[in-house]
């Protein structure tokens, strides 16, 4: 995997911290190594999730997965020709945007495609095998199952959940 620290940014500061990576060929300068960072646990439209110690839970390898998917697949990217605003204003292309297409024109299939597509953008979902995502649309909703394989332990990974208005 590329390094996402550039030894030519001043984006990261070279400081010496837990999982270090050596930044290219210049000894001595350190950034940290990304693949071993953890999310915070949080499930879409819940809280922080405090763990047994105190401390705030983090989120690593399947649920880190998992909760990305999710919230790549629910969040509204922006609309230019409907004049609707992203949920994100400050990455307005992000997000799947699947509340949006609740009573849309668009078949299941483009809905599934979509999804895939935005999938396919997250590092935790492996290319191969491709993620199979089934959307069938429901009263005042959709409902959505995905598989997909997690592409740093390898484990088949199955999703399920109803978008509603």
């Amino acid at each position: 995997m590329v390094s996402r620290c550039d030894p030519a940014s001043t984006a990261f500061a070279p400081i010496p911290i837990v999982n270090e990576a050596p930044v290219g060929n210049r000894p001595g300068t350190w950034c940290p190594d990304l693949n071993t960072l953890n999310d915070l646990f949080q499930q879409w439209g819940g809280d922080l999730v405090v763990a047994a110690n105190s401390d705030i839970l983090p989120s690593n390898q399947t649920d880190r997965g998992t909760q990305r998917v999710l919230r790549r697949l629910l969040t509204n990217p922006s609309d230019p020709l409907n004049n609707l605003p992203s949920d994100y204003i400050f990455h307005p292309a992000y997000g799947a945007g699947l509340p949006r297409h609740i009573g849309s024109t668009a078949t299941e299939d483009e809905v599934s495609a979509i999804c895939i597509g935005q999938m396919l953008l997250e590092d935790a979902v492996s290319r191969n095998p491709a993620p199979v995502v089934k959307v069938t649309r429901i009263v005042n909703g959709l409902q959505v199952a995905i598989q997909y394989t997690d592409a740093q332990t390898g484990d088949p990974v199955v999703l399920g959940f109803n978008v509603s208005e």
